[in-house]
């Protein structure tokens, strides 16, 4: 795992700051499937097929790539 950076606009994420320090690895999807709580409808997409994402995630996850 290694740090991907920091996320400090004030505008990012609307009546609060939220300060965000991202992560990134790369995994064998097939070795957490089962590890996965339901509780919140989680989901693996490809990285180049990402659904539309909340506040700047879709920046972040551009960066990451």
């Amino acid at each position: 795992m290694e740090q991907l950076d920091c996320f400090s606009d004030p505008k990012r994420g609307g009546v609060e700051r939220i300060i965000s320090v991202t992560f990134f690895t790369l995994i064998d999807i097939q070795k957490y499937n089962q590890q996965i709580n339901e509780d919140y409808h989680p989901a693996w997409f490809s990285i180049n097929q990402l659904p539309e994402l909340i506040f700047d995630h879709s920046a972040i996850a551009e960066l990451a790539k």
